[in-house]
């Protein structure tokens, strides 16, 4: 999942999206990539009722990523991928994390942080 965050990342910046250039984000084979990606891998599944109180506290506060447990990251990459799908084809909460930084900061946990690894 994080690889997929990477490549969408780098896509936008090669693009230069800006957060309302939501259009153009749908249209990105990186977009599509990421969202089946998060479905594939199982961070987008039926086990996680609707509850928007995480998504709305990372979004006013994306640091709060750093204590999350692994649970808690998929719980909200699987709110942010839901609202996304609700959303469209209106202004992109994919592209406003990756605006603000909450995706790459996601990213790297998941790469990089042994306290989300199984023993």
């Amino acid at each position: 999942m994080a690889l997929l965050i990477r490549f969408l990342d780098a896509a936008v910046r090669r693009a230069r999206i800006g957060l309302d250039d939501h259009e153009r984000f749908y249209r990105l084979p990186e977009y599509e990539l990421c969202m089946g990606g998060a479905y594939a891998l199982g961070f987008v599944c039926r086990d996680i009722p609707p509850d928007d109180v995480l998504l709305n506290l990372v979004t006013a506060r994306p640091e709060l990523l750093n204590d999350l447990s692994l649970s808690e990251l998929r719980r909200y990459l699987h709110l942010l991928m839901r609202a996304e799908r609700w959303n469209s084809p209106g202004a992109s909460l994919i592209l406003a994390a990756l605006k603000a930084g909450a995706l790459q900061l996601l990213a790297r946990r998941l790469e990089s942080d042994v306290r989300l690894r199984q023993p």
